[in-house]
């Protein structure tokens, strides 16, 4: 009797959730039918979004992999071809971004298993969440600018929390890093399509757009638009990174010297066609990151990797000043000048130094929350085509907000920047952790090359603003620390098991 009973319940449990689908697909189905019909494609692709993250919240590994896929491959391209997509390209990735954000949340609130060993840098991203929209309520100014901006700092957040706390297994994991390698390796042929056509295209637009640079263009799939710039800082991030898993892979004797050679080779060619003098910067800092061990233990290996990274680095440097038809001289005084010197970063007063130093002579006991605490979400926000921020617009021209350094100084204060670089500081202790305790070669491996990149991200700090602005590049960074702590509680939870 009692069996029948639970049969008959579940029965009906079954049958209510049939009419709950059927009635959600019909209000979500009329809903998207009438937004079709007005031809908003923003709207589409947000309802669309919406609509797919709806019926994958039971399948989040397909959520991911739509992630990874559309926005490292799809959405940098649409602008060339959709000029209207410019600024709008992304959302449909960022709304699941959110949806696997509240899924991850979920979980971690409802299951005292998902919790077991989360790193600290998990928990401290949480805190920074949080402390992001505590200011940002506190120094209200408005609905737009809160919203638009917490979609940039946390549409990607979602991502490195699902890898923590959702339950992925091994091989899913490694498919998603295969993934990111081919999206390595594809780099240069989109890279050298936007050379040969798009270039002289936008050469030829230069009277009608000054300020454009053409070479500008050149950045993979990582993103560009018709006529103003692209993210080639960010594809010449990501590219010296994935080098550094396949330096540190072949450390670990887990890739052959002859593989390793033709892949490196492979990632690092777009560098040479691409407008990218920060990769003479990158480069050296991910080799320092990955071989700090050996430079203190093996002095005289350290220095013959430096030398072979030194070389790579002179000639991609060549190739750059081939392209650019610059003199080493004149690529060194006008690259001095607008990083540390006076001279303002294109159309801007600042530029990467000065805007950090007119923060600090703008800040005083006058005004202690804006110093310590800062100015809310989208304050220091400035571009050429969409509302400026509310600080932003008390400097007009100057470009405060010109780099993540700045933006997270001008709207998280001071206490908001160093939470935010604790962060990267708690993930370098779990990567070193994890190449310490590991007996898995390629966990040793990749938890070297997270340090690595972690240097990279923290270049990028300074370099520009694609850890707080752009979300291809936020989904490599997410990804990246989402994958560590995925390594980190694996590793934590075999052990238990061992014992």
């Amino acid at each position: 009797m009692l069996i029948y009973k639970q049969r008959h319940s579940a029965e009906i449990l079954d049958r209510y959730k049939t009419y709950a689908i059927i009635l959600l697909s019909i209000g979500m189905g009329t809903m998207f039918g009438m937004i079709s019909s007005k031809g908003d494609v923003l709207m589409i692709s947000m309802v669309a979004s919406l609509l797919i993250g709806t019926f994958l919240v039971l399948r989040p590994a397909w959520m991911v992999w739509i992630i990874f896929t559309l926005g490292i491959l799809v959405i940098g391209l649409v602008p060339l071809y959709l000029r209207s997509m410019e600024t709008k390209a992304g959302w449909g990735v960022s709304i699941l971004g959110f949806v696997v954000l509240f899924m991850a949340l979920y979980r971690v609130a409802t299951d005292d298993r998902a919790k077991q060993y989360t790193p600290v840098f998990i928990w401290l991203s949480l805190v920074f969440f949080v402390y992001a929209i505590v200011v940002s309520i506190i120094s209200f100014y408005t609905v737009d600018q809160f919203a638009t901006s917490f979609k940039r700092y946390f549409q990607m957040l979602g991502l490195m929390f699902a890898l923590c706390w959702l339950p992925f297994e091994q091989k899913q994991v490694r498919s998603w890093l295969n993934f990111f390698m081919l999206s390595a390796l594809v780099q240069f042929p989109f890279a050298l399509f936007e050379l040969i056509v798009w270039v002289p295209i936008r050469k030829g637009m230069q009277n009608s757009s000054p300020g454009m640079v053409p070479m500008d263009v050149v950045a993979g799939t990582f993103g560009s638009s018709y006529d103003g710039g692209g993210n080639s800082g960010e594809m010449a991030g990501f590219q010296v990174i994935v080098v550094g898993f396949l330096l540190s892979r072949y450390m670990q004797h887990t890739l052959t010297f002859q593989k390793m050679i033709w892949l490196v080779l492979v990632v690092l060619s777009p560098l040479m066609i691409a407008e990218t003098k920060a990769v003479i910067v990158m480069l050296p800092l991910m080799i320092l990151g990955l071989y700090y061990r050996e430079f203190i233990a093996r002095p005289h290996v350290g220095i013959m990797i430096l030398l072979v990274g030194t070389l790579f680095t002179a000639i991609l440097g060549m190739a750059y000043m081939e392209i650019t038809d610059q003199t080493m001289d004149a690529m060194i005084s006008d690259t001095m000048k607008y990083n540390v010197g006076e001279t303002g970063y294109g159309e801007y007063s600042l530029n990467r130094t000065t805007a950090i130093t007119f923060w600090y002579d703008q800040q005083g006991w006058h005004d202690p929350v804006s110093l310590f605490f800062g100015n809310g979400l989208g304050a220091a926000h400035i571009a050429p085509k969409s509302a400026w921020g509310s600080s932003a617009m008390r400097f007009p021209g100057y470009g405060i907000g010109l780099t993540a350094v700045t933006i997270l100084l001008w709207e998280m204060g001071l206490l908001g920047f160093l939470l935010y670089l604790s962060i990267y500081a708690a993930a370098w202790r779990t990567a070193a952790i994890l190449y310490r305790q590991s007996s898995l070669a390629w966990v040793r491996a990749d938890a070297a090359a997270i340090q690595a990149a972690i240097i990279v991200f923290l270049f990028h700090l300074v370099y520009a603003l694609g850890l707080v602005e752009v979300v291809v590049f936020q989904i490599v960074s997410m990804g990246m620390f989402g994958y560590l702590a995925w390594m980190y509680r694996q590793h934590k939870l075999s052990t238990l098991e061992s014992l």
